[in-house]
């Protein structure tokens, strides 16, 4: 065979190699580009997530420090004081998740009578007051 002959065959193949060589470079660098992008996407969406949840445990310690002050601030808590309390800090609306936000009270053994008579007697919420109020479960534990 002549050189022109094996040139002409050759050519075309070391062509051929080299522009595979060529596409499977470029194609790894574009895969490692994408995969590149999809976990800075999923980094940044796991940081905006994890900020979202912090957040939100920031916002309910708040409130409970919060409250923490009403009491701080006050002999004793009224069933009225307490209820205008959570509706001014909008619970509902600062806290959608949260559907009922409630005290209660520590009653001794010995003040378990006057306590029930009391509740029962108040009508600083419900006008009608709770006479149907008992402690539950109706057990008689020691202090």
């Amino acid at each position: 065979m002549d050189r022109k002959k094996i040139f002409a065959r050759i050519v075309p193949v070391i062509t051929f190699v080299i522009l595979l060589a060529f596409t499977i470079f470029v194609s790894n660098l574009f895969y490692r580009s994408l995969i590149w992008r999809v976990e800075q996407g999923i980094k940044n969406n796991v940081a905006n997530i994890v900020q979202l949840i912090d957040d939100r445990v920031v916002s309910h310690i708040d409130t409970l420090y919060s409250v923490r002050g009403v009491f701080v601030a006050s002999d004793k808590v009224s069933r009225k004081e307490w209820k205008d309390y959570i509706k001014s800090i909008e619970l509902a609306n600062r806290h959608p998740g949260v559907s009922s936000f409630t005290f209660i009270e520590r009653v001794s053994l010995a003040d378990k009578g006057s306590f029930v008579s009391e509740v029962r007697q108040d009508t600083s919420v419900n006008p009608e007051g709770y006479p149907d109020f008992k402690i539950t479960p109706e057990i008689e534990k020691a202090e």
